[in-house]
C-alpha cells in the first residue's frame, strides 16, 4: 500500500485523475490514486470505499473530489459529520485521514524530506469558527501498524480562510487557497523498505464543518552535503614543504636584486 520513492526523484500528486462525477463513485485505497488511502474512523481505521465530486455545494458529510463542476482540475478532500459515512463520531472527534504512503527503495536510510502542498477551502458551512486540517506522519507495514504518528506543528498545519454564518460554495484556488504548506522533516532515519505515512486529519467539528482540502502534494529527499575533504598529513607536510622553499625562493631574489643595486 505504497509508492516506492528512490530519494532522487521528486513525488508529486496533483489530484487530476480523480472523478469529475458526482454521486457515489467507488474509492480502492492505493489503486484510485497509487500510494494514496481514505479512512474512517474509529482507529486505526476503516477504508473508505466511495466518495464524489464535489463544487462546495453540499454541506454532507464525506471525502470529495473538489473542484469547479466538470472541471479536470481536481483536489482531494472532505467535509467532516456525525453521519453514518464516518461511522457516526461525536462531535469534536476525528471524523477520518487521508493518508500517503511511501516505501523507501533507495538502498539507504533518508533522514530529511520536503514535503509540500496547498491547503485549499471549497465551502463555507455556517459556522464562523475557523477550523484547521492537522498533518501528521510515521511509520509502519499499514496505516493501522504504525505505532506512533507525530505531528510537526506550524507550516505543516493549515487553517480554512474563510468562516462565516452563511453558507457558501468557495473557489479553493482563488479565495480559499492556502499556499505552500509544510516544510523539512529532519532525523527521520526512514530505513531502506521501511514506509512513511503521513495523514490528514477530517475532525467532525463542533457545529457545521467546512470543506477542507489538499492540493498540489510533493515529497522530495533532502540531499546529504558531500563530507569536506581532509588532506593526508604527507599531503599536508608536502605542501608546507613547497611553501617553505618558495618562500626561501624568494627571499634569496630580493637579497640577490639588494646588492645588485
Amino acid at each position: 500500500m505504497a509508492v516506492l520513492f528512490n530519494g532522487a526523484t521528486t513525488y508529486t500528486q496533483d489530484f487530476n485523475s480523480l472523478t469529475t462525477s458526482t454521486g457515489a463513485n467507488t474509492w480502492t485505497n492505493d489503486s484510485t490514486l497509487p500510494g494514496w488511502s481514505l479512512f474512517r474512523q474509529p482507529t486505526p481505521g476503516t477504508a473508505i470505499t466511495t466518495y464524489s465530486a464535489e463544487n462546495g455545494s453540499s454541506g454532507t458529510g464525506s471525502f470529495y473530489s473538489y473542484g469547479t463542476t466538470g472541471a479536470p482540475d481536481r483536489a482531494l478532500g472532505g467535509l467532516g459529520s456525525g453521519g453514518t459515512y464516518f461511522g457516526s463520531p461525536a462531535s469534536g472527534n476525528v471524523a477520518g485521514w487521508i493518508a500517503f504512503a511511501a516505501t523507501n527503495n533507495s538502498g539507504a536510510a533518508i533522514n530529511s524530506v520536503n514535503i509540500g502542498f496547498d491547503g485549499e477551502q471549497w465551502r463555507n458551512n455556517l459556522n464562523p469558527t475557523p477550523q484547521t486540517m492537522v498533518l501528521e506522519y510515521g511509520f509502519g507495514n499499514t496505516f493501522g501498524a504504525v505505532p506512533t504518528w507525530t505531528a510537526p506543528g506550524g507550516n505543516f498545519n493549515w487553517t480554512s480562510p474563510v468562516a462565516t454564518t452563511a453558507a457558501a460554495v468557495i473557489d479553493g484556488n482563488t479565495t480559499g487557497l492556502v499556499a505552500n504548506r509544510g516544510g523539512t522533516l529532519n532525523t527521520l532515519n526512514w530505513s531502506n523498505n521501511s514506509t512513511l505515512w503521513v495523514r490528514w486529519i477530517e475532525n467532525n467539528d463542533g457545529s457545521n464543518d467546512h470543506g477542507l482540502v489538499i492540493d498540489n502534494f510533493s515529497l522530495a529527499a533532502v540531499p546529504v552535503p558531500s563530507p569536506t575533504a581532509v588532506p593526508e598529513p604527507a599531503d599536508f607536510m608536502g605542501s608546507i614543504v613547497a611553501m617553505l622553499a618558495a618562500a626561501i625562493v624568494i627571499k634569496r631574489r630580493i637579497a640577490s636584486k639588494s646588492r645588485t643595486l
